[in-house]
């Protein structure tokens, strides 16, 4: 009889850590994302270290979740690895952001690696971060307003874009720091939107 307890305790436990060990292809699971081979992962991983630029190792580095990655096809086509990276929060509440990297797979292999920031005006990016990710190099995104930033790994400027309705705007976007005194780094915000040109 004092056994019955026990392994209903044991069983309650063991189903709390299959559940823990799991959460990732669950998530994915319950996103309907596909979670990348370890190969593929790990190609990512060095590419990555490969073009990081190691000059100044004092530089504070965006850094990016692998274990949060997944692979998605793009609405160009384009096979890409996930990998989250830190948010960063902005003051005006009719904003919202994100930022991953994006690594372009090539067969086996990574070919390209860059961050890419989304950053929504009166536009909840959380729960349209799919929608955003597949047509994240395509001239129309349904109903988006805002600003797409593509950086490269060292957070250096690529390309942005604005959308207004969902459309692509001839208008750039622009993120400007309010604190005439801070000097920029990547991962150190809090920076604020205080202007985003073609939505003022």
């Amino acid at each position: 009889m004092k056994q019955r307890p026990l392994i209903l305790m044991t069983l309650f436990f063991s189903c709390c850590l299959i559940i823990f060990a799991c959460r990732k292809e669950i998530d994915n699971f319950m996103h309907d994302r596909e979670s990348p081979p370890a190969m593929l992962l790990e190609s990512a991983k060095i590419w990555h270290s490969r073009h990081l630029n190691t000059e100044n190792p004092n530089i504070s580095r965006l850094a990016p979740h692998w274990k949060e990655s997944w692979r998605l096809e793009t609405a160009s086509g384009k096979s890409l690895l996930i990998a989250p990276a830190s948010e960063y929060y902005l003051n005006n509440k009719d904003f919202t952001a994100r930022r991953f990297f994006l690594f372009t797979i090539s067969g086996n292999n990574i070919s390209e690696g860059r961050i890419v920031e989304f950053i929504g005006k009166s536009f909840n990016v959380e729960e349209n971060i799919d929608a955003l990710l597949i047509n994240y190099d395509q001239d129309v995104i349904t109903d988006f307003n805002g600003g797409i930033f593509q950086y490269d790994v060292n957070y250096n400027n690529i390309t942005n874009k604005t959308y207004n309705n969902g459309t692509l705007s001839k208008q750039n976007a622009s993120i400007i720091n309010g604190n005439k005194n801070f000097h920029c780094c990547p991962v150190k915000f809090p920076m604020f939107l205080q202007n985003m040109l073609g939505f003022t």
